[in-house]
């Protein structure tokens, strides 16, 4: 997935599955970026999917998914 963002920088969805992987590799700061910057690039998409979306179980109490994902 870092291939992909780095080679896709401006794709909203390569950040949203890094922020996946992130997620359930336990990697909570990492997913959060990702997760921001795929906001930047779609926010309405993101903030559609996210909140069903189970990959993101282990990071859904966090303070931070409130700020990103709202």
């Amino acid at each position: 997935m870092r291939d992909l963002t780095e080679k896709h920088p401006d794709v909203w969805q390569g950040h949203y599955n890094r922020a996946c992987f992130e997620s359930v590799a336990g990697d909570a700061d990492a997913a959060f970026a990702s997760l921001r910057r795929g906001v930047e690039l779609n926010e309405g998409e993101v903030r559609r999917l996210a909140p069903g979306d189970g990959d993101f179980d282990a990071i859904r109490n966090d303070p931070r998914w409130t700020e990103v994902i709202g």
